[in-house]
């Protein structure tokens, strides 16, 4: 799988930022995996060659939207696209097991709990 991380196994843990394409380009290995296929199988599943599913999940790949669809079909999925408000990035959980609080979110969760005072 090259340098690619593990899909998180739980929905729990550190939302790590990583940019969009990353994301995706990350979901797409995953699923193959998932589906237990190899690259070629995949391939072979959404007509096109290995060495294009190998250049599609590599970290720096910027694929079209029309090999993303390919593939998904080819993996039984529907490809979804959706704008939002601006971002650079998108976010994944990884597991990493219980997410520390920061000060600042510490911070905000006692300004919560503590009744305001009015003079």
């Amino acid at each position: 799988m090259g340098n690619a991380p593990p899909q998180p196994k739980a929905r729990s843990g550190v939302p790590v930022a990583v940019p969009a394409v990353l994301g995706l380009v990350l979901q797409l290995r995953w699923t193959r995996a998932a589906l237990g296929l190899t690259q070629a199988q995949a391939a072979k599943r959404a007509g096109v060659s290995q060495q294009q599913i190998a250049r599609l999940e590599h970290p720096d790949a910027n694929p079209t939207i029309e090999m993303i669809a390919r593939v998904a079909q080819g993996f039984g999925r529907a490809l979804s696209v959706e704008i939002k408000p601006q971002t650079s990035v998108q976010r994944l959980v990884v597991s990493a097991g219980r997410p520390r609080r920061t000060k600042a979110s510490k911070a905000r969760k006692a300004r919560k709990a503590s009744p305001r005072q009015t003079a």
